[in-house]
């Protein structure tokens, strides 16, 4: 299978399907033929160094900020760089320069459908699941530096320092080859370097920018609800909740927007190609 750029609308056809495609390393989630020119921004971009509970500096946050951009691009749609998918990560590993970590946000309610906003604070975590996301995060050297004398295993990369090498690596071979940096190169160019670079960041990559364009945006991603949006989904409900009639009769507009059984057989044989090319990379 090649790492062709496919359409926004498969990717969500085969998710909806089967879950096994997030398993795969798919390369970019695009848009085909149908993408237009230039992403949108999603409001005023902030100065990564001037804010709070941050881990990229500014050349950083540009290249992942172009990176998620080349995963999920804008077509009828807005992509990653409007959902300020970037700002997901970017408080992801910097989740501990603030006290309580940025983690768990607190709830229960978010305060779009009414009741109070308790997404706006964090939960403090225990001692246990304290380390457990610091060595996710920062690595078992720094979360933990007895830690091959206290468990006898070699210490673990943690996201910190596999953004790190990969961001490296990724501007490395953008010079090496195209003599510029990578949020400046064309599509093709993009992911031609995205195909040589680490594939422990690549999955890491596009795992994270999956999240952050369908999470809530609390958590930095998914700006003005965007991920939502197109896939119909109203997000947290609570208080409110559903009336019978909502929960008994079918909502008219989602089942106009459904997939046609055409288009239910190629998302079908789409994941079948996909987990092939999965048996073959692993061969």
């Amino acid at each position: 299978m090649d790492d062709a750029i496919i359409s926004r609308r498969r990717f969500m056809q085969v998710g909806l399907y089967g879950s096994a495609v997030l398993l795969v390393p798919l390369g970019p989630v695009g848009c085909g033929d149908d993408a237009q020119e230039g992403e949108q921004e999603g409001g005023d971009r902030p100065d990564p160094s001037q804010e709070e509970g941050r881990f990229f500096d500014n050349e950083q946050y540009e290249t992942v900020d172009a990176l998620t951009g080349f995963i999920i691009p804008e077509d009828q749609d807005p992509g990653a760089v409007y959902a300020r998918v970037v700002d997901y990560i970017d408080f992801l590993l910097g989740a501990f320069k603030v006290d309580p970590p940025r983690i768990y946000a607190a709830g229960p309610f978010s305060g779009r459908h009414g009741g109070e906003n308790g997404f706006s604070v964090y939960l403090p975590l225990s001692r246990v699941k304290e380390i457990s996301w610091r060595v996710h995060i920062e690595g078992s050297k720094k979360a933990v530096p007895d830690w091959k004398t206290l468990t006898g295993r070699d210490h673990i990369k943690g996201l910190q320092e596999i953004y790190t090498n990969g961001i490296e690596e990724l501007e490395s071979l953008s010079q090496r080859f195209f003599r510029a940096r990578f949020k400046d190169l064309e599509p093709a160019q993009q992911g031609a370097v995205w195909r040589w670079t680490n594939a422990t960041f690549r999955d890491t990559v596009f795992e994270h920018t999956v999240e952050g364009m369908y999470a809530a945006p609390e958590y930095g991603g998914n700006q003005g609800l965007v991920g939502w949006e197109y896939i119909h989904y109203e997000g947290d409900r609570q208080p409110i909740g559903y009336t019978r009639k909502q929960m008994e009769e079918p909502d008219e507009e989602l089942v106009a927007s459904a997939f046609s059984k055409k288009e239910t057989d190629e998302a079908v044989e789409l994941l079948q190609a996909l987990v092939r090319h999965r048996q073959v990379r692993t061969v």
